[in-house]
């Protein structure tokens, strides 16, 4: 796991300054304190920062090239499967100077190309391939974004970076601020397009190549997930066997490592279910952390302890605060390169773990293949409720209409629910995993939430699946990006390295084929898993009320110890996009502590709090 950086210059007349990409990527060194490396060759520089976790002698550091030194690369990630291509490039006359994964795929490069190249690996990845003699640069990103890669490119000018911190040093006032896209982030928390909070910087969308040359730039897909989908039918014994198989596989392919590895265990299925057959397929102890809150609707602490004590594993544990959130807020919110409004239990679960372990397994991503959500169902049924009601009277009669929502969803959804009967399919899911209501979003933002919500039809697939498929593929583009996004911020901020083994692609694959009801049966979500689990812990355990990892936002907001963080949220800079009044009044309410503060302004509250210390970041920078 690294941090890579670059900078080309197709107009060779003009030099790249090698300062420029040493400041680049040692804004990264949280990313790789083991070494840093460059290359530069006048219109050409790469810069990376390593963490040493596979061969981890001089010889792998980076950059690295072929034996003629006229292919170079930076790259960011692990490539599992490496040593499965070793001898047979060894017999086509390769020549290795090392035993590192990066090394691998300069010769798969060289011998049959890039396109064909990236199939042959599984794994995580970002890097950047720099062919002096084609005059070619290569942007490649993992199939579903886990690794990070962003880019500015003009005229003949190219800049590359894990991070947008790394582009932002160069750029300097190159660059600008989109204010006008801050609503589409504020309610979907994230652009949906790939573009980011600044004008000419793109975030390398998952499962493309970008190809640069003199004068050109051209995006070209190798994988997309739709069109990898097959349903099949398949019975239960069958589909458990088989997902034991591709399970088993992932794992045992992810302990690959010099370096130490543990496990994060919040005590969920997910990460239960990492913790457990890394114990079967390791022959010593494992290192499980867990970190949590006190506030018991955001703790399950207990069943952490359960799984550490049913494999025997060297377990440790412990207590986030309210002044651990409110305090780490700042920095994490500029190691982010953007607003952020969770991850901070992560970001101290790897600085304690980075004591004894440089590799992390946790169970991210199985949520959004498994349908683990519970608003995924509800979008499920309203979309079909309201095909019915189309073609119905029953909108003619209200008086029966309260009655069926009452029998098909709990009392606090039926209002939402009711409020939703006139959206389209993509609006559905759209206001579901938007973070805000309608009224809550257009109180604080100058834009209208419809025409936020009809963003979502960018990433909603063409493909003809059924509507739940086209839910969790879709949020493969945006919840699950979220995710994976803070979770590399988060850990890679302490050094260490996070591994996700439910995003194996072998495996995605597999679990999107499956039939529905395997996935979400009635009011049963990740049911194949839950059945998995079984196996393993009681039902007890297995079947309980999912918590995932919430923040107790709503606690923090209305203890009597709350005023210790507001001075820091006085200059709302937001002005531009978001309504003050309002703010003002959230904060007037809050201070008065005679108002509560009302769960559905939780989120926009933190929102608008990590909001401005991104942009007092940004005023401190400048």
């Amino acid at each position: 796991m690294c941090g890579i950086c670059g900078i080309v210059n197709f107009n060779k007349d003009r030099e790249v300054r090698l300062d420029d990409i040493l400041t680049m990527r040692d804004t990264m060194i949280h990313r790789g304190p083991d070494n840093g490396g460059y290359y530069h060759n006048g219109h050409i520089a790469l810069g990376h920062r390593r963490l040493s976790i596979i061969d981890t002698s001089i010889q792998a550091n980076q950059p690295l090239s072929n034996e003629t030194e006229d292919i170079w690369i930076v790259y960011n990630g692990e490539f599992y499967n490496f040593k499965e291509f070793i001898y047979g490039l060894k017999g086509l006359g390769h020549r290795f100077k090392s035993n590192t994964d990066t090394e691998v795929i300069i010769h798969l490069y060289e011998e049959y190309g890039i396109e064909e190249a990236i199939q042959y690996i599984t794994g995580m990845f970002s890097f950047a391939i720099v062919d002096l003699k084609k005059d070619v640069v290569f942007l490649v990103r993992d199939r579903f974004g886990i690794k990070p890669m962003y880019y500015y490119h003009k005229d003949a000018f190219l800049a590359f970076s894990s991070e947008i911190k790394g582009l932002k040093v160069l750029l300097k006032e190159k660059v600008s601020l989109r204010k006008e896209a801050f609503p589409e982030f504020f309610l979907f928390n994230r652009f949906l397009d790939y573009e980011t909070f600044y004008t000419d910087i793109y975030e390398l969308k998952p499962g493309h190549y970008l190809k640069i040359s003199p004068g050109k730039i051209e995006e070209n897909i190798y994988y997309h997930l739709p069109t990898k989908i097959k349903k099949r039918n398949i019975s239960l014994k069958d589909a458990l066997n088989e997902f034991d198989f591709l399970f088993t596989k992932a794992v045992k392919s992810q302990l690959i490592s010099d370096v130490p590895l543990g496990v994060f265990l919040s005590g969920g299925v997910d990460s239960s279910l990492i913790a457990i057959k890394m114990s079967q397929l390791l022959d010593q102890p494992i290192t499980t952390i867990s970190s949590s809150y006190p506030d018991p609707t955001a703790n399950e602490l207990e069943y952490a302890k359960k799984v550490s004590k049913a494999i025997g594993s060297q377990h440790f544990s412990f207590l986030d605060s309210q002044e651990d959130f409110f305090s780490l807020l700042p920095f994490l919110t500029q190691i982010n390169d953007s607003p952020i409004q969770t991850g901070i239990s992560f970001y101290k679960a790897a600085r304690f773990a980075k004591q004894y372990c440089t590799v992390m397994l946790c169970g991210q991503g199985a949520d959004e293949i498994f349908g683990g959500y519970k608003y995924y169902r509800y979008a499920n049924l309203q979309n079909s409720i309201n095909s019915i009601l189309l073609f119905s009277n029953i909108l003619k009669n209200k008086k029966y209409l309260p009655k069926l929502l009452n029998v098909l969803f709990p009392s606090r959804y039926v209002e939402k629910f009711y409020n939703r009967l006139s959206l389209n399919s993509i609006e559905i899911i759209a206001s579901y995993v938007g973070s805000m209501s309608q009224k809550t979003f257009e109180d604080l933002m100058f834009t209208k939430y419809f025409s936020e919500l009809q963003k979502y039809s960018s990433i909603f697939p063409e493909e003809n699946h059924d509507y739940l498929t086209k839910i969790l593929l879709s949020e493969f583009s945006r919840g699950l990006q979220v995710i994976i996004q803070f979770t590399d911020r988060m850990t890679m901020a302490a050094s260490v390295e996070t591994r996700v083994p439910f995003l194996d692609h072998h495996l995605v694959e597999f679990v999107f084929s499956l039939p529905n009801h395997l996935k979400i049966n009635f009011f049963e979500e990740k049911y194949l898993l839950k059945k998995y689990l079984s196996l393993y812990m009681k039902k007890s355990f297995v079947y309980r009320r999912k918590k995932g990892f919430p923040v107790p936002l709503h606690t923090f907001l209305n203890n009597n110890e709350a005023d210790f963080f507001l001075k820091d949220s006085e200059n709302n800079h937001l002005t531009e996009n978001v309504n003050t009044i309002n703010y003002s009044k959230m904060l007037s309410d809050l201070r008065s502590k005679q108002t509560v503060i009302r769960p559905d302004m939780v989120v926009p509250f933190i929102k608008i709090l990590s909001y401005n210390h991104f942009l007092n970041n940004m005023i401190t920078e400048t």
